[in-house]
């Protein structure tokens, strides 16, 4: 984003919410124009007067075109058309395209002449709790969606006056055999679209993503769409992912399911690698600007350094609360109970957060362009200490089991096999360095020694330089010389 495209995002406080405002704004539907550079020649849709073909009365429609209008304005044709597609979508689970495009060209390319009709079937569909009519009504929901996004404001808000409520309840009743349609659905109606268009079906979805939810599943199917809609257009809508970076920030603390904070992680995770790419945002309004990887990680920051006061003193959670509850059994009082009570929720709380932040790790290496910044190498010495799954086996605890697996995943998969660039391997160097002499546990040394193994090897060109190989010889050295026979 740049200040001569900024007139191409979307902002909730200048959408075209009126007929001047819609008249005069310039959707761009190509999502690359703009971003790099401006086509020499910038096209863009006519206002609706000048629509000629929408305007076209019947004497003047194409042969082809007339028999379409004739098959479908016949009596009982469409009705017959929804109950066979009903009956297959009772059995079928996939997602038909062609049912979503012949809705959407016949709203296209007849504009509204069909509404009254297709609005029967919308309405009984969207307030249904049958699977089959809940995938069907995702199928037309979303073909209107998309033919209609060159229609007249006034057409528009007539139409979403009523589509609104109907869509809010598909989404709040979504049955789970249903949801994959509807995931698909608006995926597809949002994709290449300059968003300000369909800013009906954004804010809705926006506001029910931050509404409580009735179970864990629709708090997750809610996110998963308020993410196709805030990433469908990139850059341009920048400010609704600041949005929604707020919503799932909130959910951090009640994210029981690791589906749900997967969803979480990834919502942090896109603008997080987008903020990267940005670089410096200062010449850009404050609502668009993303939030850098650091700024992401200090959400978490509270909790990490409580865990990483824990290592530093060398103790072990989990063993500190056993003693903890011997000396409470032996001397407790009427209010150890209370006591107990809010040191486990605030252990459960603590491993919510950083469990969250190790899959937002995650998804950000499946997308980032550098391995190693400065505030993800500030992580070295919590990933080290959790990334012992062998220590969680004999422990016998799931939850811990399941935290230093994800810990695992991350140090020795993704930090082993990352490249090592010259302006962070001495860094790198430097941090090992410093955790391995300040660690008194021979886990760590060992989940460090692991990791060292495959990094070198997968960078051996770029450690071999500098004198690099002498400081690694050095803590290979002192590896051997550790007193635990596992070390060495």
């Amino acid at each position: 984003m740049r200040p001569d495209n900024v007139c191409l995002a979307y902002d909730l406080n200048t959408l075209p919410t009126t007929k001047q405002l819609w008249d005069q704004a310039i959707f761009i539907t190509k999502p690359h124009w703009g971003t790099y550079q401006w086509p020499k020649t910038l096209e863009m849709f006519a206002p609706y007067e000048q629509q000629v073909h929408l305007l076209r009365p019947f004497d003047k429609l194409t042969p082809i075109e007339k028999t379409i209008v004739k098959v479908l304005s016949e009596i009982g044709f469409l009705q017959r058309w929804h109950l066979k597609l009903l009956r297959e979508k009772d059995d079928s689970e996939v997602f038909s395209i062609y049912t979503y495009n012949v809705v959407k060209y016949v709203f296209r390319n007849f504009c509204d002449r069909f509404l009254i009709i297709f609005k029967r079937f919308l309405v009984s569909t969207m307030r249904s709790d049958q699977r089959g009519q809940q995938r069907l009504g995702a199928e037309y929901v979303c073909g209107l969606i998309r033919g209609s996004k060159n229609w007249p404001f006034e057409k528009l808000k007539r139409m979403w006056k009523w589509l609104r409520p109907l869509v809010s309840t598909a989404i709040e009743g979504m049955l789970t055999d249903a949801s994959a349609s509807w995931l698909r659905g608006i995926s597809l109606a949002t994709r290449d679209i300059d968003m300000r268009q369909v800013h009906w079906l954004v804010e809705l979805i926006m506001e029910l993503a931050s509404k409580p939810a009735p179970t864990s599943w629709h708090s997750c199917f809610r996110l998963k769409l308020m993410q196709i809609v805030t990433t469908s257009a990139g850059w341009r809508t920048s400010e609704p992912m600041n949005r929604a970076i707020a919503v799932v920030t909130a959910r951090i603390p009640s994210a029981l399911l690791e589906t749900e904070r997967s969803y979480i992680a990834a919502s942090l995770a896109y603008p997080a690698v987008f903020s990267t790419a940005y670089g410096d945002q200062k010449n850009i309004p404050e609502q668009y600007r993303l939030p850098t990887v650091a700024a992401v990680i200090s959400i978490f920051q509270e909790e990490i350094d409580q865990m990483l006061r824990d290592i530093k003193m060398h103790k072990n959670y989990e063993h500190h609360k056993q003693i903890v509850h011997l000396f409470r059994s032996l001397f407790g009082t009427i209010s150890s109970e209370n006591l107990r009570a809010s040191e486990a929720a605030e252990t459960s709380k603590r491993n919510i957060y950083v469990k969250s932040l190790l899959l937002f790790l995650k998804a950000y290496y499946l997308l980032g362009f550098t391995a190693f910044p400065p505030s993800i190498m500030s992580l070295y010495t919590l990933l080290a200490y959790l990334a012992d799954e062998e220590k969680s086996r004999v422990d016998g605890d799931g939850r811990q089991i399941e935290l230093q697996s994800d810990a695992a995943y991350v140090f020795h998969q993704i930090w082993a096999s990352a490249y090592l660039s010259e302006s962070t391997a001495d860094e790198m160097i430097s941090k090992t360095r410093e955790v391995l002499l300040s660690s008194r546990q021979w886990r760590t040394w060992v989940s460090i020694l692991k990791l060292l193994s495959v990094l070198i090897f997968s960078n051996i060109f770029t450690c071999e330089r500098k004198g690099r190989p002498i400081s690694i010889a050095e803590l290979v050295h002192r590896a051997i010389c550790h007193h635990q026979i596992e070390v060495r």
